[in-house]
């Protein structure tokens, strides 16, 4: 009857690897509650500069608009001829 222990001590060889270790497991999970707390501040990080964008524009808008009226007002070509 060899082969039935050779079938199980296999079988006990695989069941003894296959367990995780329960601290490598929670480690991961750490990890990986990390990263998304991670890409959500990335994430916000986003919106902020793209709402920082959107009102630099604004006021370029605004100041070109203002130039161009005063450049009216004032007879001055605008924008200068290129040279």
């Amino acid at each position: 009857m060899p082969i039935p222990r050779l079938l199980l001590s296999a079988a006990l060889a695989l069941a003894a690897t296959a367990c995780v270790n329960p601290r490598a497991q929670a480690n991961m999970a750490q990890s990986v509650l990390e990263m998304g707390t991670a890409i959500q501040n990335m994430q916000q990080d986003l919106a902020d500069a793209s709402a920082r964008i959107d009102s630099l524009r604004a006021v370029v808008a605004y100041q070109d608009t203002l130039i161009d009226r005063l450049a009216t007002l004032t007879n001055v070509p605008w924008p200068p001829p290129r040279r």
